[in-house]
């Protein structure tokens, strides 16, 4: 079995390929405000709403949804409560990864299943099949650059270690650069996170990010 995006002209899907195929669809950066406010002349609620009838009409076969980072503008309760009827649409399960723009305890407060964990931070996996998608929690207080202490590397470190499926990573803020201005706010600590991985790159499949706001790819 292999796992790979699939791109076409209405968004992006994660899937993998083989007997059982599954689909997951990746959400990133919705940048959510209060029904009935903007942001920079546009209406992200309503732009989201739009993206979910998508999912609904054209991938109503998906899993489970993934909220890659950003989910609201401000990490208000307001937002979130929006976001919550928006996600409530979904004809699947939806799974929220924090960045920079969001509250860890306004999301673990809003959306049933997520929770902040011992180490303080909300971090998860999900397991579907073959394929085991592991949240990262970036998100460095008062700052919108990303991190990954030694709390959260060591948490990544044990569930990459009590797995033989096929891992996804999934994290908001990118772990190198990629050549673009937001570099200068991507995770501090990605030659840290390298290191976890390299120890566990018979499992590891793909590290999908949100926070560039760009469709990228690489090997």
């Amino acid at each position: 079995m292999s796992i790979g995006l699939l791109l076409d002209r209405r968004g992006m899907r994660l899937a993998s390929q083989g007997d059982n195929a599954q689909t997951f669809v990746l959400l990133g950066d919705a940048h959510l405000v209060t029904e009935g406010n903007t942001l920079y002349g546009q209406d992200p609620v309503d732009q989201l709403r739009k993206i979910i009838d998508v999912v609904n009409e054209d991938h109503c076969e998906a899993c489970a949804a993934f909220f890659l980072g950003n989910l609201v503008q401000n990490g208000l309760d307001s937002e979130y409560l929006t976001a919550k009827a928006l996600i409530s649409r979904l004809c699947c399960s939806a799974f929220i990864i924090v960045g920079n723009h969001d509250n860890r305890r306004r999301v673990a407060a809003t959306f049933p299943g997520h929770s902040i964990g011992p180490e303080g931070f909300l971090q998860y996996c999900v397991d579907a099949g073959k394929i085991r998608f592991v949240v990262l929690d970036t998100v460095c207080d008062g700052t919108a650059n990303g991190a990954l202490c030694e709390r959260r590397l060591a948490w990544l470190d044990h569930q990459l270690a009590g797995t033989d499926r096929r891992v996804v990573i999934l994290m908001h803020h990118q772990p190198l650069a990629v050549g673009l201005n937001i570099d200068s706010i991507r995770l501090r600590d990605g030659d840290a996170l390298a290191e976890v991985l390299c120890r566990h790159r018979r499992v590891i499949e793909l590290i999908v990010f949100g926070h560039i706001h760009r469709t990228t790819c690489g090997t």
